[in-house]
């Protein structure tokens, strides 16, 4: 599996207006441009966060461990239509109600990266609430609760 190289993603200024686009090749070269993104951290009632793990195709971070839900946001798409989008893709949850955190500006080597809302909810679905999870919809392989990172 692979990354699609030509998949279009809005670029944005520090305030989130979008201002042009660009593949995600071009934004995953080194060249900086700063596209959004959006993210959701799911906590269970006694305050582990559940985490994925990044497969090891992928282009950034491959291999590392992520927050539940990651994902770009399409050009043309709403912040609150992507987390809608990567919340269904990732984790099969069709209904949430998010709260909003706040937003920061990554920066690695290869990219930069608006957090356009990152987001956490508190609700667990039963079917997050074991330590033995499996998604039919889910694109990332491990996952697990984890406490005191």
């Amino acid at each position: 599996m692979k990354d699609n190289e030509q998949e279009i993603f809005p670029i944005v200024d520090e305030e989130g207006r979008v201002v042009g686009k660009a593949t995600r090749g071009e934004c995953h070269s080194g060249s900086k441009l700063l596209h959004p993104v959006v993210h959701l951290h799911v906590f269970n009632a006694q305050g582990d966060v559940y985490l994925q793990k990044r497969p090891e195709w992928k282009d950034i971070q491959p291999g590392k461990w992520d927050t539940a839900v990651g994902g770009h946001i399409d050009y043309g798409e709403t912040p609150e239509v992507a987390l809608q989008r990567e919340v269904r893709e990732e984790l099969g949850i069709m209904e949430f109600t998010p709260e909003f955190v706040g937003m920061y500006v990554f920066e690695s080597q290869r990219e930069r990266e608006r957090i356009a809302r990152p987001t956490r909810v508190i609700y667990v679905p039963r079917r997050l609430n074991s330590m033995v999870v499996v998604f039919g919809l889910c694109r990332r392989f491990a996952k697990r609760w984890v406490r005191d990172c």
